[in-house]
């Protein structure tokens, strides 16, 4: 049941990783493409 919840923490913390990662990208190209 522990190791069941902190796969799940970590798949969630992984997700939000991915779209912070994504998002500051995003972010990133944004200000490039404005220069």
């Amino acid at each position: 049941m522990v190791a069941k919840v902190k796969r799940l923490i970590r798949s969630k913390t992984a997700r939000a990783m991915l779209t912070w990662a994504h998002y500051r990208f995003k972010l990133t190209l944004r200000h490039q493409a404005r220069k």
